[in-house]
């Protein structure tokens, strides 16, 4: 079986995104018409019957309204103020790479407040790796630190970000390969902010811990928080 190879390119994106905490998505809601109810003739004896054969139980009804809670409930769970510890983002750091780093650290915090219209995050994070591919060492770090805003909308347990309200710092990332100089590239907040508007994302919420998943350039990402 061929091994993978991790190239320059790639892998300053990989740390870039990597590194950039927040993304939720959202769907446009669908609304129902006034429906007008055509004129029906009184039941028959036997029809009423019938009719009260078919109809639910208090408990059924009961069953039956509790039943779309479960998207409330994430709309509600997810509001407050969440972070990500430091396994968490070297987990993710790990997802980006494809599991391909052999030695990787993650240093600082990155934490999140979600109200009802606006997730903004604040990011101070380190993140060094060392990796060999083909048989060329390659080390990276990622420095990311500053914080940004976003509108969203939620559609059941699916999250869009909509404008990008704030954006505050920078992602700095730097790869050196084999025996070659270090190739640095440098985004601003504002920058990834604007590729991440739009961007959807499904989340789950229990109790303490709010996760995301995503699509990162074919890799399902999952963001996971627990609440402050």
């Amino acid at each position: 079986m061929s091994r993978s190879t991790l190239t320059p390119r790639p892998v300053l994106a990989v740390l870039a995104t990597a590194a950039l905490a927040v993304v939720l998505t959202a769907c446009s809601g669908s609304s129902d018409g006034d429906a007008t109810p055509a004129a029906t003739a009184a039941p028959t004896a036997d029809e009423a019957e019938s009719t009260a054969a078919d109809e639910p139980t208090v408990a059924e009804e009961s069953t039956s309204a509790e039943a779309p809670a479960a998207a409330d409930d994430v709309a509600s769970c997810m509001l407050g103020d969440w972070e990500m510890d430091t396994a968490a983002m070297k987990e993710q750091v790990e997802q980006m790479l494809g599991g391909a780093a052999a030695d990787m650290s993650v240093d600082g915090w990155s934490r999140m407040t979600i109200d009802a219209t606006t997730v903004a995050s604040e990011v101070d994070t380190t993140a060094t790796f060392a990796t060999e591919s083909d048989g060329t060492a390659m080390t990276g770090e990622s420095v990311t630190k500053g914080s940004n805003a976003f509108s969203y909308t939620l559609a059941g347990d699916v999250l869009t970000y909509g404008e990008l309200i704030s954006a505050d710092g920078t992602v700095s990332s730097t790869v050196t390969v084999g025996t070659a100089a270090p190739q640095t590239t440098e985004m601003s907040f504002a920058d990834v902010g604007a590729l991440s508007a739009g961007t959807s994302l499904t989340v789950a919420c229990a109790d303490d811990t709010l996760t995301f998943t995503t699509d990162a350039a074919g890799t399902s990402l999952v963001q996971t928080f627990t609440r402050r």
